[in-house]
């Protein structure tokens, strides 16, 4: 039996795919519970795992970003792949949060979530 992947022409990494779709409130009352609701989409079916990763650059501002696993031996499925996520977000301060959403890795949307 052949094996048609050689470590010659195959690839596997994890990296930045795009978010479809982000849905955040636009206010809620300190301590309660926002859910934020964000699409991970990569553009073909070597792509699997995705996962989003929300980070707190400093206080009041946040990332969102979508990874996921690229493997190929050579062409890729012609399908998109795609992952929703509900993240469940309670701010302990009021103000003004900023999401900057990573739609791609070079188009960044910044939404906001006022904390009353």
């Amino acid at each position: 039996f052949l094996n048609a992947c050689s470590e010659d022409n195959c690839t596997k990494h994890v990296g930045m795919v795009g978010i479809g779709e982000a849905t955040i409130p636009d206010t809620i009352m300190n301590l309660d519970h926002a859910q934020l609701i964000v699409s991970a989409m990569a553009p073909n079916g070597c792509w699997s795992d995705l996962y989003l990763d929300l980070t707190e650059n400093q206080e009041f501002e946040f990332s969102l970003k979508a990874q996921g696993t690229f493997e190929s031996c050579g062409a890729c499925t012609d399908n998109i792949v795609h992952k929703d996520t509900i993240i469940d977000f309670q701010p302990t301060k009021t103000g003004t949060y900023l999401f900057k959403i990573y739609e791609l890795p070079d188009r960044i949307l910044v939404d906001t979530l006022i904390v009353e």
